[in-house]
């Protein structure tokens, strides 16, 4: 009679080889296929942000497009800032702005839509102005409505007349546009810029 552990031995070494090999197969393929969709999720993320161009080039013919409407009104789209100024932002700021607003500084240094007595209805400022100030009713209508504290707050764009602020969330990196005490969350800043395109877009 043969020797059951002589046979035995080399099938379980073989059965233990191949489950090795497909075990090693299942967790490489299971990496492969995060490491794609990391690298999906970053060239989204990437692609996006170096497309910034082309957000603010929508959100600039929507804006002048309503703006032929009302004869006095001008829409004002500064040149790129320079990569300096950006830096010297973060240093006055002690915090790192999120990709998509770099981005976005990078394509244009602030929009402002405004008419001939300097009525603003859109002002997204330039680095150079930023951070601006934030005073006592600000920093108490922000706390009291959103629960936000100032230290989490990076104004970068107001409309005083309209008691409107456009802010960066420190702590998620999301853009707020917070308006007659209502607010509304967008994921990057590019998202927020193509939301008030659209919404200019449809205005009749």
């Amino acid at each position: 009679m043969p020797d059951v552990r002589q046979v035995s031995s080399p099938l379980a070494r073989l059965g233990r080889d191949a489950a090795r090999a497909l075990g090693l197969r299942a967790d490489r393929t299971r990496s492969d296929r995060v490491r794609k969709e990391q690298s999906l999720t970053y060239d989204r993320r990437k692609g996006y942000s170096t497309h910034m161009h082309e957000v603010v080039d929508r959100l600039t013919a929507a804006l002048r497009s309503w703006a032929k409407r009302d004869a006095t009104y001008a829409v004002v789209v500064n040149a790129p800032c320079p990569a300096a100024n950006i830096a010297a932002l973060e240093t006055r700021a002690g915090w790192q702005l999120p990709e998509p607003y770099r981005r976005f500084l990078e394509a244009a240094n602030g929009v402002r839509v405004h008419d001939q007595v300097e009525s603003v209805l859109m002002d997204l400022l330039p680095a150079e102005d930023l951070p601006i100030p934030v005073d006592d009713h600000q920093r108490e209508t922000l706390a009291e409505e959103d629960g936000l504290e100032l230290s989490d707050v990076f104004i970068i764009g107001r409309v005083f007349m309209h008691n409107l602020y456009v802010f960066l969330d420190k702590k998620t990196g999301e853009t707020v546009k917070w308006v007659q005490f209502e607010s509304s969350r967008y994921p990057a800043f590019d998202a927020y810029l193509d939301a008030e395109a659209k919404e200019i877009a449809s205005v009749p």
